[in-house]
């Protein structure tokens, strides 16, 4: 679901979601503390998509947006990450 939400940022945009968008980016956004490393990636991903794309609408959540990059950046490593980042 989540990757067909960062399409329909990136190729429909705002104007075509209308009404649609900020809860499209609510969503997107939501999953960037996910447990896992992979749809973190897509969440980020699609913020990035916002960014580029939401023009003027990109004001009223660029705060939401911002928090979520920094949730997912500073997400904690598990064990077997760790071990890998240090070989």
């Amino acid at each position: 679901m989540l990757f067909i939400l960062d399409d329909m940022v990136e190729y429909l945009g705002p104007d075509f979601l209308g009404p649609l968008y900020p809860n499209i980016a609510q969503q997107i956004c939501s999953f960037s503390s996910s447990k896992f490393s992979a749809i973190r990636q897509a969440a980020v991903y699609g913020i990035g998509m916002i960014a580029q794309h939401g023009g003027a609408h990109f004001a009223t959540i660029s705060q939401l947006c911002l928090d979520s990059l920094k949730e997912s950046i500073s997400y904690p490593m598990d064990a077997a990450t760790k071990e890998k980042k240090s070989k």
